[in-house]
């Protein structure tokens, strides 16, 4: 499950906005013990779509946005691991340069953060 997938749902439910972003993370990964592991690392985020009540928004959202993630992982069994990572988000994604089409939000600053829980099986 993904706090983010929730917050996005809260803000589609109450505002009606709809946000779709591709994030690509570069992680490094130290094993501290044989099952247990810490990251770390940089990630990038795209933004491929915004909209509100079917109309785009996308031109009040930076169309890329940066990110730095923490996590660690324990792997159960050979086969069974589990990691929890947050994201937090470095980029203000607010684009609004007209303060009177949006008064509320001209100063206002929009930076993701995530939590995120795994689980995995590998075959």
């Amino acid at each position: 499950m993904c706090i983010r997938i929730f917050c996005y749902f809260v803000l589609y439910l109450f505002l009606n906005l709809n946000l779709i972003d591709l994030n690509i993370p570069v992680l490094a990964k130290y094993y501290i013990t044989d099952a247990f592991s810490v990251e770390a690392g940089p990630q990038i985020g795209f933004l491929l779509s915004a909209k509100s009540r079917g109309e785009d928004v996308q031109d009040l959202y930076k169309s890329t946005d940066f990110g730095f993630n923490l996590g660690c992982g324990y792997n159960f069994t050979e086969n069974i691991s589990a990691g929890v990572r947050y994201t937090i988000g470095l980029t203000d994604v607010n684009d609004i340069s007209d303060e009177q089409d949006y008064p509320d939000l001209f100063n206002a600053s929009f930076k993701n953060s995530n939590f995120a829980l795994s689980l995995a099986y590998k075959f």
